[in-house]
Formats: structure tokens, sequence, C-alpha cells
């Protein structure tokens, strides 16, 4: 029968720190909160809005007749009288086939595509936002974990020098814990390291990257294991809406307007004139009015590379958007798939092994007091419960990180 002080001391020793798991930080920047932040940057917001505002000055410009011109001519012919000729004319070009029409709608279109080109990339960032956020919560309680298992082996150890001291526990016991204790602070410190890389991560995204300690003080707050995934009927219907899928659907209809303007090549513009012409022979001045009339004859170029580009790329906006949906089709699926089966693997890990370690540890405490276990098979009980409190949180970051895939997919933009 072991000595009732050895009990006692590591009993205490190892309930002492047990509460080390499930201490929480304090709760200062929720996944909104975040997504609010990034996307609300100045510098985020400028890109977007200058993106759309080129596009929308180019659709404007396509509509626009092109500039009247002004023209001024003035001759002088010496002979057997000196002879000045000037005119001054103004002339405009006229789309009669009505091609300008058609080139606005195209870059209508194409104002369109860019629009939701635009809200492609806010989904991305917004993707890789959540990335990075639920890496620090997930790297924050993994740190936690950790440092609660180091300090409940310091507290044992330090309680252990003294037994072997009055020759309660041996010296092998003393350096095996003596191991894990070193194991444990290496093991810190490399998760120390990782954590603050996910953190200036996470601040750089924010904005919060040039501010002295910001990126520290970051402390995320939420649940690390996502919310049950959507039907998969319910994501399937969304997919007509997705931002990428618009994007080559308005692309291809650009094309069809640009195709359709070159067909109308065959009628060229029409440029009419109209000025004052005045003649001087310099016993007689003579004035009067001009009128002009041009139009380019269609002989070699009748636009039909024009037509012949506009087709190929509303064949290959077609071809790219029946591509996209079918792989992104599969790829919900098997994200759904994937994304249900980790959060269900990791609601039950929790429910199963982590409660499971509980009485694991009870069992060996229970056989340590009674002297038919060593310190050794209470510590390895103990372990045991770190060991699944790691594992069930790498099974609900793995959970997360397929459902943020999913609903970058699906264009989701909130949690």
């Amino acid at each position: 029968m072991k000595p009732m002080i050895s009990g006692v001391a590591l009993l205490a020793a190892f309930s002492l720190s047990t509460a080390g798991l499930s201490a929480a930080a304090e709760p200062l920047l929720s996944e909104n909160e975040a997504l609010r932040q990034a996307q609300g940057r100045a510098d985020v917001a400028d890109i977007t809005q200058s993106t759309l505002d080129a596009a929308a000055a180019d659709a404007v410009a396509a509509g626009l007749p092109p500039n009247p011109t002004l023209d001024y001519s003035r001759d002088r012919t010496t002979g057997s009288a000196t002879r000045i000729d000037s005119s001054l004319r103004i002339s405009q070009s006229f789309d009669i086939a009505g091609k300008r029409e058609l080139w606005r709608e195209a870059a209508e279109r194409r104002r369109r595509a860019i629009e939701s080109e635009t809200q492609v990339r806010r989904i991305d960032m917004s993707a890789e936002l959540r990335r990075r956020f639920f890496a620090v919560l997930w790297r924050q309680q993994q740190h936690r974990a950790i440092d609660a298992w180091r300090q409940r082996l310091v507290q044992i150890e330090s309680v252990v020098v003294k037994l072997q001291h009055g020759g309660e526990v041996s010296g092998y016991d003393r350096r095996r814990l003596s191991r894990e204790r070193i194991s444990a602070v290496a093991r810190l410190e490399a998760e120390q390291a990782a954590l603050e890389h996910a953190l200036e991560r996470l601040a750089a995204m924010l904005g919060r990257n040039n501010e002295s300690k910001r990126a520290a003080e970051l402390s995320p707050s939420g649940n690390l294991l996502p919310a049950a995934t959507p039907p998969l009927d319910t994501l399937l219907s969304r997919l007509q809406d997705r931002p990428q899928l618009k994007a080559w659907e308005a692309r291809a209809a650009a094309a069809d307007f640009d195709g359709q303007a070159a067909r109308r090549g065959w009628l060229p513009d029409v440029t009419l004139g109209i000025g004052a012409k005045r003649v001087d022979d310099g016993l007689q001045r003579d004035k009067g009015i001009t009128f002009t009339a041009s139009i380019p004859l269609p002989v070699f170029d009748r636009r039909q590379t024009a037509v012949q580009r506009a087709t190929a790329e509303a064949k290959l906006a077609r071809s790219e958007y029946r591509l996209n949906r079918a792989t992104t089709e599969a790829e919900i699926r098997g994200l759904h798939q994937q994304s249900e089966r980790l959060r269900n693997a990791a609601l039950e890990f929790r429910a199963q092994a982590v409660a499971a370690s509980s009485d694991l540890i009870r069992i060996a405490t229970a056989a340590y007091q009674a002297g038919e276990s060593t310190l050794l098979e209470m510590l390895d009980a103990h372990k045991g419960m770190f060991d699944a409190e790691s594992a069930a949180l790498e099974l609900e970051w793995q959970a997360r990180a397929s459902r943020i895939e999913l609903d970058q997919l699906t264009g989701t933009l909130a949690p």
C-alpha cells in the first residue's frame, strides 16, 4: 500500500491543473466583426469601387458618338492673277447601321461581368479571412491545451521530487516524468510560433499589422466546430446564382453583341459636312456654302475578322460556363459530404473519446490509490486525456476548413 502522502499530493497536483483545458480566452473578436473590419478597409473598398468605376466608364464611352471634325483650308494660286481659296467646314460621322448601340450593349454586359468578378473576389477574400480567423482560434485552443498539460507536469514533478527523496518514487519514474515535461515544453514553443504566425496573418487582413503589438492582442472568439451543413439540394439550387457563372454568361452575351455589330460592317458610317467657302482672285470675291458626304467602301475589310473573333469569344465564354458549372457541382457534392462527415466525426469523437478519458482517469486514480498501478500508469491516463483533446481540436479544425471551402464555392459571404 502506497503512503497516503503520495496519493494525496499527486492527486492534488493532477486535479489543480485539469481546469486549464477548459479555460477560455476573453471574447474580443467575433467572426462577423472580423469580416466587417476586413471588408471595410479603405484600400479594399477603393480597389472594388475603382474597378467598378472603370467598367462603368467603358460602358458609357462605348455609346458615345464620335466628335465632329472642324476643317479649315486656304489655297493661294499665282499666275496671271493671284487667286485665294479658303474654306471652313464642320463634319460629323453617323452610324446608320446601329453598330454603336450594339457596342454599348456589349460594354454593359462586360460591366456586369466585372461586377460579378468583383463579387467573386469579395467571396474569396471572405473565405481567406475566415480561414485565418479560425486558424488562430484553433492554435489558441491547442496552445491552451498544451500549456495546461505542461503546467500539470510541472506540478506533478515538483511533488515527485519530494517523494523520491523519501524513497516513495523510483528514479526511473522521475526521469520519465521529466522527459514528458521537456517534450511538452518543446511542443508548446512550436505551437506558440505557429500561433504568432497565424495572428500576424490575421492582423494583416484586418489592417492591424502596422500597429505595435496589436497582432498579439487579437483574441478571436466563437465555435471552432461549424454549424450543421445545409441540405445538398439547397446548395445546388444556388448554383445558378454563383457570381463566376454570371460573369461567364455576361461575357458570352457581350461577345454576341460584338458579333452583331461586326456583321453590320458592310454598311459603314456616313460622314456629312457643311461649311463656307470664299474665293478671291483680286478682281472679285465670291462666297458660297459647301456640302460634303463620304463613305468608306467595304472592299477589303468587311469586319469579317471581327465577326470571327466575337464568335470565338462567345464560344469560349459558354464553354467556360459549362465546364465551371459541371466542376462546381461535383465539388459541392464532394465538399458537402466531406463537411458532414468531418463534423459528425468531431462530434462523435468529443462525445466518446474525450468523455471516456475522464472515466479512464477515475479508474487509474482509484487503482493508484489502491496500490494496484504505478505513477506512470496514472500519468498515461492523464496524457491520454490531453491527446484526446488535441485530436478533437484537430478534427474540429478540419471540419471548419472544409465548411469554409464549401461556403466559398457556393458564394456564402457570412458564417
